[in-house]
């Protein structure tokens, strides 16, 4: 499948200036369904690419055990992402998402016996991805609730005794929690330094993760839109305490689920640009969605998270791909080149880690840098054979937009999410 355009035709909007950054929020996996404009290069693929993204808006599916666990925006579908793993993955086939996010596509990898491997810059992402993936045992999972219990009866007797914080909070703190969820917040992370069992503990931080914009000032990761919420005295100690007891639930319907032998996930924090801990030509299939330009800031949505949490977030943001502020300081032509370096920097490791004959699914969405539009699947069609991948097909559904400047430029063109198939040359 040959490009339509030439990115010669980005240039044209060489006069344009930076747009002022104003962002609606998105609710991941809101918006899903619709006609599918398909084209493939056999009648095979093309009917597996439309099966694949025509999936409905079905909450059930879309928060199933692990799934629910935890906001994170843009998740890929898991339904699609388990459908392109039943079609493109034979049984025992290695599956590489080297944008794993919270883990939708290792998850639906895992249920289905693959052998997995994730990576991500963000190391919220990986937490995320390692405990949705794990496996656990019912042991394991009394044993989390009962030292949930204990991080909470601890946080709620320095509640009731009025003990102030344990540290000193720094102004981002103080302006996104109210002083007493603040104080509640400070006694739950009291009690989660003391828990010595550190697969327990990783989990537990990821639940206060869970808790903690619920909590805030903050109306979702996502937006800065400040909302009042009056939370009760004890309401984040009680939120905390009844996360613990969802996420081992949650634990154990995916446990359940999980086919006699799967082979476990292996998961990375690391740069898609820099796979050379994946050993050359071992990967049968790639399923990843690589981030929207300019569209998301990773690091900043999950700063307050990072910090909580105690992890070293300085990669993401010095490294973090396709981020907001990153090409947000850039003039529109220059955004558009450094997308297009990054992405074809992760599309020569693609091509580098994949089999012969494997090949890579991509759930990539049309966006505007600026007032630059960018049609994803012109854009692999022109990347991809660059860097030795085909586009063979691909599948796409009109989607409404929830980013202003891209708004402005698809008025009156219609903005689609694709799913693309490349396949190594």
């Amino acid at each position: 499948m040959a490009s339509r355009r030439s990115t010669r035709d980005y240039a044209k909007a060489r006069g344009s200036r930076p747009a002022q950054a104003a962002h609606r929020q998105r609710r991941a996996l809101s918006h899903v369904g619709g006609a599918v404009d398909v084209e493939a290069s056999n009648e095979q693929d093309r009917r597996a690419l439309t099966w694949a993204l025509r999936v409905s808006s079905d909450e059930v599916a879309s928060r199933a055990h692990v799934h629910g666990f935890h906001s994170y925006p843009a998740r890929v579908h898991p339904v699609t992402a388990q459908r392109c793993i039943v079609r493109w993955a034979r049984p025992g086939a290695s599956v590489l998402d080297p944008f794993c996010g919270s883990g939708t596509i290792l998850v639906e990898a895992r249920l289905l016996g693959r052998k997995t491997s994730g990576v991500d810059l963000n190391p919220l992402a990986v937490e995320l991805s390692w405990c949705k993936t794990r496996g656990s045992s019912a042991s394991e999972r009394k044993r989390l609730v009962e030292l949930a219990n204990r991080v909470a009866d601890s946080a709620e007797e320095r509640r009731l005794a009025k003990a102030g914080p344990t540290r000193r909070y720094g102004a981002a703190d103080r302006e996104m929690f109210e002083p007493h969820v603040l104080l509640e917040l400070d006694g739950l992370a009291s009690g989660l330094s003391r828990v010595e069992d550190l697969d327990a503990a990783r989990m537990l931080r990821l639940v206060l993760s869970a808790t903690l914009t619920k909590v805030s000032r903050r109306a979702a990761d996502s937006s800065e839109r400040v909302v009042e919420k009056r939370l009760a005295s004890g309401f984040a100690i009680r939120l905390f305490r009844s996360k613990s007891r969802e996420l081992a639930e949650r634990l154990g319907a995916f446990a359940s689920s999980l086919p006699p032998g799967a082979p476990k996930s292996n998961v990375q924090t690391g740069d898609a640009r820099e796979l050379g801990h994946i050993r050359a030509g071992s990967i049968d299939l790639i399923v990843s969605s690589p981030p929207y330009p300019g569209v998301y800031d990773y690091w900043a949505h999950h700063a307050a998270r990072s910090r909580w949490l105690g992890l070293a977030d300085r990669a993401l943001k010095t490294g973090e791909i396709g981020s907001r502020r990153q090409l947000g300081q850039l003039e529109p032509v220059a955004a558009v080149r450094r997308w297009q370096m990054d992405l074809g920097a992760f599309l020569r490791q693609a091509r580098r880690v994949l089999a012969p004959g494997g090949g890579a699914l991509l759930v990539m969405a049309d966006t505007a840098l600026h007032n630059v539009p960018v049609r994803a699947d012109e854009l692999l069609g022109e990347l991809g054979p660059k860097h030795g991948l085909e586009l063979c097909g691909r599948a796409s559904q009109a989607r409404p937009d929830f980013h202003r400047p891209s708004e402005r430029v698809f008025a009156r063109q219609v903005r689609r999410e694709h799913l693309l198939w490349l396949r190594k040359r």
